[in-house]
């Protein structure tokens, strides 16, 4: 059963870390509350749901490049039982949604909803690509990097080395998060193309900008 202090979310569900478990869910029973709770199954690493520890439903598991899926209906304690999974790409969390006898358990939507959902994850992959890809710039920048010290013989050469590409790295991890909140705040189209080449040419002058200062320093 259900603890008392269960409440519907509205945007993750209760014990639902996104990786190996994802909510558990009230479905009405003949007696009271039942809790449907949704886990990755480890053999298929689809989505299994039990009740009481007895599977009723699976449902796929979103995988690049499919990153939305839908469960076929099931027959839960009389009731129809549809689960709803989507992501934003490998690595990213898996967030759920159950439509009971056809509508949502989180927003009350109909089953219509799942539709829309799927054009507003598949708007949001070219900004995922591109928070996924900044870290191309840092790696490249490295490559640069450890050939510094054929620039000079300081003595500061470990120190402008080892500080650069740690700079490089800390730029770049802000320029991630960045575009992570601008999928968040759910920027597509041109929009989104514009702000993430903004952050992308900032990035990019940050790291030169830091190469420069190293190699002044190595040249002493």
């Amino acid at each position: 059963m259900l603890p008392p202090d269960w409440r519907v979310a509205t945007s993750a569900p209760p014990w639902a870390d996104g990786k190996t478990t994802f909510g558990v869910w009230p479905v009405p029973g003949p007696t009271g509350w039942l809790a449907l709770a949704l886990a990755g199954e480890p053999v298929t690493r689809d989505i299994e749901g039990k009740i009481d520890g007895q599977t009723v439903l699976y449902c796929p598991m979103p995988r690049d490049p499919v990153l939305t899926t839908t469960s076929v209906p099931w027959p839960v304690a009389g009731h129809e039982v549809v689960v709803y999974a989507e992501t934003l790409g490998p690595g990213r969390p898996v967030r759920c949604d159950v439509f009971m006898d056809g509508r949502s358990l989180t927003t009350g939507e109909p089953m219509a909803a799942i539709s829309r959902r799927q054009k507003a994850v598949a708007a949001k992959g070219p900004l995922v690509t591109a928070a996924n890809f900044i870290w191309l710039i840092p790696i490249i920048s490295f490559t640069s990097m450890i050939r510094l010290p054929s620039h000079g013989s300081s003595g500061l050469v470990p120190v402008a080395v080892v500080g650069a590409v740690a700079i490089d790295f800390a730029v770049t991890a802000v320029a991630y998060l960045a575009l992570n909140r601008l999928v968040k705040l759910g920027f597509t189209g041109r929009r989104a193309l514009v702000a993430a080449a903004g952050i992308y040419v900032g990035t990019f002058a940050a790291v030169m900008l830091v190469y420069a200062a190293a190699l002044a320093v190595v040249r002493g």
